[in-house]
């Protein structure tokens, strides 16, 4: 214990060398007016993160408000983080509530390259499927891991404190009242909020509260802030409730694009088969029912297998996005090394950030055969086509003297056979040439799933069971045929979690386990009550210093106020 109380003593420190960027917030705030409409109501979009700026290792949590005046019914927002180059380090979709908006959460890697990246808000028109990108959200992203030239380092001069009461409009006022302003190590912090319109009356508001150390916020002079304001929303649609993504087919003989009406996508996890269609350009549009995780979704077309289908990028960014470099200040060089040490001591006391973080159940085949068989119940068999000789089933395969094979699926209800040859599925893909799976090796086999009622068919595979299906599980689950196109990995959303709160003892207990964290705490999910007020606590770590508690309030006027206090750890 007698290391951890040096490092935490130098940690102290050096906390308080960073320091504040007034005109970036107050400027950043002053955009988020309210601007006007007929219908009264919010007309932009806004992301608003725990922090200013992060390093890798850390957990990016963000809340995405959509523009009022948008129609809702159980939406999704798809927020993507974006480099300057365009490339997507990472997407997922979060749920919009009725009062428009949604919050999520993002671990940013060991081994993130540092830069400035951007928090991308898109909504789809459930109509069209036309995607709108509503705030493009900048963040500053670093890697202590990365060694840094600090002789040619070009150090630039931190700003000065922002004032403790951002006003955004004169229409709505926020309070920030504390129980007291000092506190001690690992003791309970109480506030309350107030929100009231220009005349004192009470006004009901939904809250983002983020609680970080003081020398964290602002001290990055490029203009960045922790909320960004999207522009004004000119038209009204309804937004899409399933995960929408877009492409384009063409024959792959020559290139030429594919107008049809029977093209499917196959989710490999769940065994869902979604129909679609493209247009006469080619184009086509899918939407998915919300998951969590990620989903390996294979597209086919039925009348033409020879297809190349490519998906778009969805995002659209202007072409005045900012584009600079990240700065570096003497505070941002102290803070570094403060991560360091700080990951030596989640490291050692097993505290690392992503341990928290809930992972996406794996989901359950929606598939229902008619038969299954499971291997091991069997003796060996040398073939499949010997196996289905021996075991009566309606799927019958025999070898022809060309070397090919005959392949038939029994109609049990309209004897004999059902017209063409029965499509295969392996671990979840479908496979275009059927003898690619009749010459498996038996012994990497588990089981066999039959389909061969033409209900079940219909209802699961639609014109895709017309002549029978089998779906083939091998034991290592992971089979690919280099020769299958169009299989991609489509992300969803990630499963709901809470800011980690700080637990622990009171001050005048043993301390064993140290807690060293720049965000303190951070809630997006806050309401005040009808007379406009919510009291709310949380157990402060072993940080000391100045903190600052900013609050962005969502009023039931459509107008956005952000405030801020500070209290004292001694």
């Amino acid at each position: 214990m007698v290391k951890t109380k040096s490092i935490s003593k130098y940690y102290f420190q050096l906390f308080l060398v960073i320091t504040l960027s007034p005109a970036t917030l107050t400027l950043q705030a002053q955009e988020g007016h309210t601007i006007a409409n007929e219908n009264g109501g919010r007309d932009y979009g806004i992301v608003y993160t725990d922090k200013l700026f992060y390093v890798a290792g850390e957990i990016i949590w963000f809340k995405a408000y959509l523009p009022k005046t948008l129609q809702y019914r159980r939406s999704l927002a798809r927020i993507d983080l974006v480099g300057q180059n365009k490339s997507v380090f990472h997407t997922q979709y979060v749920k919009v509530d009725r009062q428009n908006n949604g919050s999520g959460y993002y671990f940013i890697p060991y081994d993130f390259k540092p830069g400035i990246h951007y928090l991308t808000v898109t909504v789809f028109d459930e109509d069209g499927n036309f995607p709108h990108t509503l705030v493009y959200h900048p963040v500053a992203i670093y890697n202590d891991l990365h060694p840094l030239d600090t002789a040619t380092l070009n150090l630039v001069e931190p700003e000065l404190s922002p004032p403790k009461n951002i006003p955004v409009n004169q229409n709505t006022n926020l309070e920030i009242l504390m129980n007291q302003s000092v506190y001690r190590p690992r003791q309970e912090v109480k506030l309350t909020i107030k929100v009231t319109d220009k005349k004192g009356n009470p006004l009901p508001a939904n809250l983002s509260i983020s609680v970080v150390d003081k020398d964290l916020v602002n001290s990055y002079s490029q203009g960045l802030g922790n909320f960004s304001k999207g522009p004004v929303i000119r038209k009204s649609f309804l937004v899409d409730n399933e995960i929408a993504f877009r492409g384009v087919v063409r024959k792959i003989r020559d290139s030429s694009l594919y107008e049809t009406d029977y093209l499917a996508a196959m989710i490999r996890e769940e065994g869902l088969l979604r129909l679609f269609e493209s247009y006469d350009d080619g184009t086509f549009e899918i939407d998915l029912p919300y998951f969590e995780g990620s989903r390996q979704v294979q597209l086919l077309g039925y009348f033409e297998p020879d297809l190349l289908m490519i998906l778009d990028e969805i995002i659209q960014f202007p072409e005045n996005m900012l584009q600079t470099d990240l700065v570096y200040t003497q505070g941002i060089l102290d803070y570094l090394e403060l991560s360091r040490e700080r990951k030596k001591i989640n490291q050692l006391f097993d505290q690392l950030a992503f341990q928290n973080l809930p992972y996406p159940q794996p989901p359950e085949s929606k598939l229902a055969p008619d038969r299954m068989l499971d291997l091991s119940l069997y003796e060996p068999f040398e073939s499949m086509e010997e196996f289905f000789k021996q075991v009566v089933t309606p799927l019958k395969i025999k070898k022809m003297k060309d070397g090919g094979y005959n392949i038939r699926m029994v109609n049990p209800e309209d004897k004999p056979y059902y017209t063409g040859v029965p499509r295969f599925l392996i671990d979840g893909r479908f496979i275009d040439d059927p003898e690619v799976a009749v010459n498996l090796d038996m012994k990497s086999i588990s089981r066999i799933d039959l389909f061969y009622f033409a209900k079940s068919l219909r209802r699961q595979f639609d014109q895709f069971g017309n002549s029978g299906m089998v779906a083939i599980y091998t034991k290592e689950g992971n089979f690919h045929n280099p020769d299958q196109l169009n299989i991609f990995e489509i992300d969803g959303g990630l499963p709901a979690t809470d800011f980690p709160i700080i637990s622990g003892a009171t001050p005048d207990s043993e301390q064993k386990i140290p807690v060293f964290r720049p965000a303190i705490y951070w809630n997006p999910s806050v309401n005040t009550s009808q007379n406009g007020e919510v009291a709310l606590s949380f157990l402060h770590g072993d940080d000391k210093g100045t903190f600052r508690v900013e609050v962005l309030a969502d009023c039931e006027n459509s107008e956005i106020v952000i405030a801020a206090t500070e209290y004292k750890i001694e």
